[in-house]
């Protein structure tokens, strides 16, 4: 066609990719989708689809994946097909937890034969099915719920869905309740990284991380509680949850957390590199372009960016090669960047390149929803009871650390060290990838293990001190440890400024009494806090319906800086 100087039209392109698709080739199937956005033509389900599924039946799970988030992300028709393609290649690839993953997401957005119900006033048939999907795993968002039953949905408190799965207790002015109980149930339905369908998923979750805030729970806080804020505060950043929604609403968005590894990831996620992204994706497949399924294809890369010029887009592909890393070396994943000789490196330039793929079109989405020009992140390498920011803020939002929950700082430095190397000749720390890029950000050359004070007790809530500490020696230590980071937080706050607080309680002893809440608001009421309202949300349903996010009794303080 092309010799004959006619343009092929977007269905003849379609039948090309579809081609290669059925034949296993993703490569061809991945150039001729390019040849149709070069083309100028707007790709469409049936383009992606023959990607994702020539992804799909060669394994490659990753890239599927990516491929799959690039059309959520333009915000195309998926069908069901799209999803099972995907499922599929986490299957082949036996990435049992993806699977389940985007078998939640499936069945999250199959309302209609649930709203089709509530049409037809069958409430019985459909809690039928929403028990179902409990008993599978699966988070029932809130959008189904209320479907079933429309007068009677989750944002309305007293449902009888609701009452079946958890309760809240609260106290406070009406209004903000209301917001702080959606705040918790969205945290609880949707649990963290995934954005609800429908909602813009930005860059959160794109690396890994231990844990956060869920997208929606952020935004509910921010437009809601916290609206006339013009600068906000997170001193416990985490992969920075708070600091995307922050920028994402136009407002000053400040971190702080004493792990570099958190740091790094808030950074990138916050776009701090600022990195040309289709030059990002060029430089992508160029580095990983060597790679051959060999073992040390994990160092080949290491080297081929150390190698590259200094510039925002080498800055953004150590993130890239981070996120890589960190999917890979999931006990479910198989890539080159696992154990040497391991039969699955086959999968590394998958593994990075979509990877890339991936960041940049979350990269993009974020940019898109920026209101203006953004002021770039303001991030602080210290511990928060030492964080001095010189100008107060108008808001504080954040999770502190849960009460023995987790040993924060070494969890944060086995996989900083995991992304550092060992040898001289690995060494990409963390804090040359973002010194003098980020304010007030100070990291030494030190591998991690060296640079943080790791003792349990000062750790807030380190879980290594509740398992060899009587009861009430941790529970002391606890609440010294409460006061003196609100009392920093206190001082961070202009007269008048708010810090909405999402706590939890911890895993061991709850029921005997270890309250977190009147801990917390103790602390905060003799450091010159006054409590506004809070909010607590447990679960009432028995083990079989109780999902992995329903767990932890949590909750969510309004405070006020007297």
């Amino acid at each position: 066609m092309q010799d004959s100087q006619l343009s092929p039209g977007l269905v003849a392109m379609n039948s090309v990719v579809n081609a290669c698709a059925q034949a296993g080739d993703d490569d061809r199937a991945e150039f001729w989708l390019r040849r149709i956005q070069s083309q100028k033509l707007q790709p469409d389900m049936l383009s992606y689809n023959g990607v994702i599924n020539a992804c799909a039946k060669r394994g490659k799970a990753a890239a599927a994946e990516a491929w799959l988030e690039q059309m959520l992300t333009e915000r195309l028709e998926v069908s069901a097909a799209s999803y099972n393609s995907v499922i599929n290649a986490c299957a082949e690839g036996g990435e049992v937890e993806l699977a389940e993953s985007w078998l939640a997401r499936l069945l999250a957005s199959g309302l209609r034969v649930l709203k089709a119900c509530a049409r037809m006033g069958e409430a019985d048939r459909a809690e039928n099915w929403i028990e179902a999907m409990l008993r599978s795993g699966v988070a029932v968002s809130e959008e189904l719920l209320r479907s079933v039953s429309p007068a009677e949905g989750p944002a309305r408190t007293g449902s009888p869905l609701r009452r079946a799965l958890y309760q809240f207790s609260s106290k406070g002015e009406a209004g903000l309740v209301e917001h702080l109980e959606r705040a918790l149930e969205y945290q609880w339905v949707y649990g963290y990284p995934r954005a609800p369908p429908g909602e813009k998923q930005l860059t959160h979750g794109t690396f890994k991380y231990i844990s956060g805030m869920q997208p929606q729970t952020v935004r509910e806080m921010l437009q809601c509680v916290a609206p006339e804020a013009r600068s906000v505060l997170d001193p416990f950043c985490g992969s920075g949850a708070v600091l995307i929604e922050a920028l994402a609403a136009g407002k000053t968005a400040i971190g702080c957390d004493a792990a570099p590894l958190a740091l790094f990831v808030s950074f990138h996620h916050c776009d701090g590199a600022q990195a040309n992204l289709p030059t990002l994706v060029v430089l992508a497949r160029e580095v990983s372009d060597p790679l051959c399924g060999r073992s040390d294809d994990r160092q080949t890369l290491r080297e081929a960016i150390t190698q590259l010029p200094d510039s925002p887009e080498r800055m953004a592909l150590w993130f890239v090669f981070a996120v890589a890393l960190n999917i890979a070396s999931t006990p479910t994943s198989k890539g080159a960047f696992a154990a040497p000789g391991d039969p699955a490196g086959s999968h590394a330039k998958a593994y990075f390149v979509s990877a890339a793929m991936r960041y940049a079109a979350r990269v993009r989405e974020l940019r898109g929803t920026i209101p203006g020009v953004a002021a770039p992140v303001r991030l602080y390498s210290c511990d928060m009871r030492s964080l001095d920011l010189g100008q107060p803020v108008d808001a504080i939002l954040t999770s502190p650390p849960y009460p023995g929950v987790y040993n924060y700082l070494p969890s944060n430095r086995s996989a900083g060290n995991r992304l550092q190397g060992s040898g001289p000749s690995e060494s990409a720390d963390l804090g040359s990838l973002c010194s003098g890029v980020v304010a007030g950000l100070t990291l030494t050359a030190q591998r991690l293990s060296d640079a943080e004070d790791s003792s349990a007790d000062h750790e807030i809530g380190a879980r290594r001190l509740m398992l060899h500490a009587s009861r009430d020696e941790f529970q002391a230590v606890w609440q010294r440890q409460q006061e003196e980071w609100l009392r920093a937080a206190h001082s961070c706050l202009t007269p008048g400024g708010t810090a909405t607080l999402m706590i939890g309680d911890g895993d061991t002893d709850v029921e005997n009494g270890f309250d977190n809440l009147a801990s917390t608001i103790a602390a905060a009421e003799a450091v010159g806090f006054k409590l506004v309202a809070c909010s607590t949300i447990e679960s009432v349903a028995d083990e079989a319906h109780r999902t992995k996010g329903m767990q932890r009794t949590e909750h969510m303080v309004h405070l006020v800086a007297q």
